[in-house]
């Protein structure tokens, strides 16, 4: 079961600028194991026995790690809204072992600056990192964060591992994977979109570029 699961759902665009108005309802198609958003002409093939959320009931789903700072689902809705940014698509595996989370954030500021996706890519990258390092988690050595083509769409692609040391003091001991984070971002109109996946398994052989195809 994937751990700190509240550290990983967070705004986008936090701490870098603050965004007006919010995203557009996005339609999504759930199909058996596929979720189609035609309006980016993407289409996301999971595992069956994985189980997919769309629209405002991902919420619901997500609530109970936001407990603490908003007194209902309605509520963490209306401060993403607020803030621009839309879940869109939230698909996990039956033993919560991996998740898959698609957002799209709005990049009209009220200041009419944007950042770049590069920036906004690299901040949430350095600042998950460091978040992680100052918990007490190691990296692997095959971190990743450069531009890249996924489906059609060119963004920008982070992949980091984490690990934890053994419990034990033995200095040859390897220390323990933990899980890994994959994140496509890659603007669609006036919107920075994000798709990431957390999986605990390393042996399970999911990545973005196996889930993610070009809709119909």
């Amino acid at each position: 079961m994937i751990k700190c699961l509240k550290r990983i759902f967070i705004p986008a665009a936090v701490g870098i600028v603050i965004f007006a108005g919010c995203s557009a309802n996005i339609g999504v198609r759930v199909e058996k194991n596929a979720a189609i958003i035609d309006s980016a002409g993407l289409r996301l093939d999971v595992p069956e026995s994985w189980s997919i959320t769309t629209g405002k009931d991902i919420y619901e789903e997500i609530y109970p790690q936001y407990s603490d700072g908003f007194d209902s689902a309605k509520e963490l809705r209306k401060a993403f809204e607020d803030a621009g940014e839309e879940y869109i698509v939230y698909a996990t595996s039956a033993d919560s072992s991996a998740v898959l989370l698609v957002t799209a954030q709005d990049t009209t500021s009220e200041t009419g600056e944007s950042p770049t996706l590069e920036k906004l890519a690299r901040s949430l990258h350095d600042g998950t990192l460091f978040d992680y390092q100052a918990s007490g988690y190691r990296t692997g050595s095959n971190s990743v964060f450069e531009p890249t083509e996924i489906a059609g769409r060119e963004g920008v692609l982070s992949f980091f591992e984490l690990y934890t040391p053994q419990e034990d003091t033995n200095e040859t001991s390897e220390p323990r994977f933990e899980m890994a984070q994959e994140l496509f971002m890659f603007e669609n109109g006036e919107e920075i979109w994000s798709i990431q996946l957390i999986f605990s398994d390393k042996e399970s052989g999911l990545r973005l570029n196996v889930i993610l195809s070009e809709s119909d």
